[in-house]
């Protein structure tokens, strides 16, 4: 314990402070999700003949620091190729090979030295002798578990039940009739996840090794006490153990222990470490452990709930809070870890064992906030940043500043990271996450002893690269922007440059008066007045950067942070309008089709009044085509994407960056009539309700934390009432009113003629049977019958429109038919007809050479579209087929017009292509 309390001194005090703010509920209302709401996002699996299952298909189940996915496995070196088994991957999210700088381990490469290490694999079979022949699963959110019913090859069937503990560092699974399962342990090797030879695969790695690696030993197993175990030792310095056992009811407990988190060794050893947890639990029984863990999680849904009148968004939504409190919390010093690219569920053969600071943390850090989580989940962020702040500071190469580099371990240390000081906007970025993490709770103990001292130095760090040019201009050096190119003056830093400046000058000023010198205000206010403008193109809007424009697509979207997430640039002040929607409009008109640009674009769209529908269709572009199990990979496991999305649908119902003024339902289209929320959190720590019905916010719910000045603008225009009266004060007749709140208090308003609301009036609305269980495997996709299809206003013009993975477009002029295009393979749209009537094409892309093939209907045989990579208005002479014929090239879909030159279509993996283009 004393170990324990040394490392996470300087963030205590914070951490409980954040505890006692965000606990406030308001009195007499209570319309969190219920346990059938909740049930109907339950993720269902039906695997009824051997099959292998990979990571973006496997149930999961965590507790921020242990957790499992169970796939099923049919091939070597889990099974014969024949016979059915299940795998637990059993993960620890603070196990990080400790090759640290100066150990003599140290290959001087982050991706080997201190990568996050996978820890192996129980291995589940029938106790029957028999093979699994077919399985059900479903994930229970509401309780935490995994429960699946397993038929065996001879005929009989049993049923498992799997959960982490969420209150103790313990696995539990359970089998009816007990012992009806047998379980081996298998460990992985100890090295970089992308570069592991496993003993027990034989597949080539995807990586070589370094030159001057050496090897981690293997793991020692064993018995001690009736408890198995396998112990690791690492060369750089501690280990971790597996441990399991079973005890009196047939209930196996496993655990994986780390003698050195943070990089700090531990007074005991991991084995030792494990034998403890284990005889900690050895008298219980599963009920025993079962009852606490269901609470927690019961009390989970609580204090937050959404409701909205798209069934797929969600339960896409409920699930993502399970997956954050499964990847991620704080429950004290040995459990509170950020969320990095994969959580506790590590696989073997992955590239990304690490923290990436250009973008991943970051964006999956900003949900919990309007969630209402900000210490449960959202402190784990807080907490890194706070215990590395000297590692942040030794990593910058000028005096009393801090940096951090691209890629990091858990200490922040730069120890051979991406780009390293190229990439300079990584640690501001980090403040203003931090900042948020304050604004969303207004914690004074974040704000003086961590915020403030790491953005004072994070803005020296821009202070000392800064250069001046002719007539007296500030300008930054060449940066790179990330994921597109370097260049000087790069829009990314000068948006992040003027925030830390203007955020700076506000803090000293009005939050933390007198904790600054003349000298440092004078200079952070002309700097900030110097600093060279944006750089901007007439037609294209914000550059890249000096010299360079966006010509290409660009997923990261960082040249747009003036307008998101800095808000240097806003939409409520006239002047930034042009600007804002020409660089919007010229970045979606060739973003690429990953997850967090679309989150980007719709996040961005709702910042714009009147592009409502834009938002919701960027959402559903990357939910409704997704993995069964709202995983996510981009040629690694990466999972800020689905993190980002859901903060995206926040940012649709709920935004509070324009000064502290609360915009509720500010983009939400005009299709969702009715729609919930209760106790959103917002800047300003207010927790806010809201109900729309029949297309009009009825009423709205405002507690405060903090006692800041309240401002709501919202549709509800005409008389309103308020309880209590005195509270409210209307400004215009356009819906925006104030409301009087000290800490504490709440206020309710309503539409004058409508019932004043209640605890049910925030409540989710009743879920529907017939759309309840979408994820999962199979999972429940649309039918063909059910796409909607929609034209635009000309019959000159055709559209296509996405409902889950298949894509529609009504041919007008074409007897009104529909085209249904399936796409749940990127790359190959096959053209299914609708009817009889139909016509229907096959698009085959050969991706050796990027041409792609046409089936001719009257032949049979297969036509050259187009080779190359095509530009939009390029004019085509030699299109080999009849106009209006699209072209697939992935993520980007291509027709010739009649006026001869190409026109394009945006997508993603399965999004809409909403693009009106004039029909050849």
């Amino acid at each position: 314990d004393r170990a324990w309390a040394a490392i996470m001194a300087p963030t205590v005090v914070a951490l409980v402070a954040v505890v006692l703010l965000s606990c406030t509920i308001p009195p007499g209302v209570h319309a969190q999700y219920s346990r059938d709401v909740v049930s109907a996002a339950d993720m269902l699996w039906n695997v009824s003949a051997p099959t292998t299952l990979d990571w973006l298909h496997s149930p999961y189940v965590g507790n921020g620091l242990l957790g499992i996915m169970m796939t099923s496995e049919t091939k070597a070196p889990w099974s014969d190729g024949k016979a059915m088994v299940l795998r637990l991957k059993i993960g620890r999210v603070d196990v990080w090979d400790t090759r640290v700088n100066g150990s003599k381990y140290s290959v001087k490469n982050i991706e080997y030295d201190t990568p996050r290490l996978p820890i192996g694999n129980f291995l589940l079979r029938p106790a029957d002798g028999g093979s699994i022949a077919s399985w059900t699963g479903r994930v229970n959110l509401f309780d935490g578990t995994l429960t699946a019913t397993i038929q065996s090859t001879t005929g009989k069937t049993f049923m498992a039940t799997l959960f982490a503990h969420a209150t103790q560092q313990i696995i539990a699974l359970q089998t009816s009739p007990p012992n009806a399962a047998t379980l081996e342990f298998r460990p992985d090797q100890a090295i970089f996840p992308a570069a592991a030879t496993d003993p027990f695969l034989s597949s080539s790695t995807q990586r070589g090794l370094p030159a001057g690696y050496q090897l981690n030993p293997n793991a020692t197993c064993g018995s001690q006490g009736g408890v198995g175990f396998c112990r690791q030792v690492l060369l750089g310095g501690g280990d971790y153990c597996t441990a399991w056992e079973t005890l009196s009811d047939g209930t196996v407990t496993m655990t994986v222990a780390n003698s050195m988190p943070y990089f700090i060794q531990l007074p005991q050893n991991a084995q030792q470490l494990a034998l403890a947890t284990m005889a900690s639990v050895a008298d219980k029984s599963f009920s025993d452990l079962l009852g606490p863990h269901t609470a927690w999680w019961n009390g989970f849904y609580l204090d937050h709930s959404i409701s909205l009148p798209d069934p797929i968004l969600d339960q896409f939504y409920i699930i993502q809070l399970y997956k954050y409190a499964s990847a991620t919390r704080c429950q004290g010093p040995e459990n509170c870890w950020a969320y990095d690219l994969n959580g506790p569920w590590l696989e073997v053969n992955k590239i990304w064992a690490d923290y990436h600071w250009d973008l991943n943390v970051q964006v999956a850090h900003w949900m919990v906030l309007p969630a209402n989580k900000p210490t449960m989940l959202g402190q784990s962020f807080v907490d890194m940043i706070a215990r590395n702040l000297d590692n942040l500071t030794r990593s910058s190469d000028h005096p009393d500043s801090a940096f951090l580099v691209t890629t990091t371990g858990p200490d922040l240390v730069n120890n051979g990271g991406w780009y390293g000081h190229s990439q300079t906007g990584s640690l501001p970025w980090v403040c203003n996450n931090l900042w948020l993490q304050y604004r969303y709770t207004m914690n004074a103990t974040l704000l003086e002893n961590i915020l403030y001292p790491l953005l004072n130095k994070t803005t020296n760090y821009y202070l000392a690269i800064m250069t001046r040019g002719p007539g007296g201009t500030l300008h930054l050096p060449v940066t790179v922007s990330p994921e597109y190119g370097s260049a000087a003056d790069t829009n990314y830093d000068l948006a992040l440059f003027r925030w830390c400046l203007r955020t700076l000058e506000h803090i000293a000023t009005d939050l933390l008066p007198g904790t600054a010198s003349a000298f440092d205000l004078q200079r952070w206010s002309s700097t900030r007045k110097a600093l060279t403008p944006y750089v901007t193109d007439p037609e294209q809007g914000l550059m890249i950067g000096q010299g360079l424009k966006l010509t290409h697509g660009h997923r990261h979207w960082s040249h747009l942070f003036a307008i998101f997430p800095m808000y240097n640039l806003k939409w409520s002040q006239p002047g930034d309008r042009n600007l804002i929607a020409k660089s919007l409009d010229h970045w979606d008109s060739m973003k690429p089709g990953n997850g967090f640009s679309a989150a980007g674009a719709s996040i961005y769209s709702s910042l714009i009044p009147g592009r409502e529908e834009a938002a919701y269709s960027n959402v559903t572009l990357f939910v409704y085509g997704m993995a069964p199990n709202t995983l996510y990979t981009e040629g690694s496991q990466c999972n800020e994407s689905p993190l980002m999305t859901s903060f995206a649908l926040q940012q649709m119902l709920l935004q509070s960056w324009d000064n502290g003024k609360l915009l509720v339902f500010p983009s939400v289209p005009a299709s969702w009539h009715n729609v919930s929320f209760y106790q959103m959190r917002t800047e300003g720590a207010f927790l806010v309700s809201a109900r729309r019905v029949g297309g009009r916010t009825t009423a709205i719910r405002v507690a405060s934390d903090a006692g800041q000045p309240c401002v709501v603008a919202t549709d509800m225009a005409g008389d309103l009432q308020a309880t209590p009266a005195s509270a409210l004060q209307r400004l215009s007749g356009n819906g925006t009113f104030a409301l009087a709140l000290k800490a504490g208090e709440s206020a309710s308003v309503w539409l004058q003629g409508t019932p004043e609301p209640t605890a049910k009036s925030f409540a989710p609305f009743p879920a529907s049977a017939d759309t309840a269980n979408h994820f999962g495997v199979p999972g429940h996709k649309p039918a063909v019958a059910t796409l909607a299809m929609v034209p635009c206003a000309s019959a000159d013009t055709w559209r296509f429109v996405n409902t889950s993975a298949s894509y529609a477009s009504l041919a007008i002029g074409a007897g009104d038919k529909a085209l249904c295009l399936d796409s749940n393979v990127v790359g190959q749209l096959a053209m299914v007809a609708c009817d009889a009537d139909s016509p229907s094409q096959r698009f085959t892309p050969d991706e050796q050479q990027g041409v792609f093939f046409r089936l001719h209907e009257a032949t049979g045989n297969c036509v050259q579209v187009l080779g190359g990579v095509p530009n939009p208005n390029t004019k085509v002479s030699n299109w080999p087929c009849q106009a209006g014929s699209i072209v697939d090239r992935g993520n980007e879909f291509w027709t010739l017009a009649a006026d001869g030159k190409l026109r394009s279509y945006r997508s993603t993996d399965a999004g809409p292509l909403d693009t009106c283009v004039a029909r050849a």
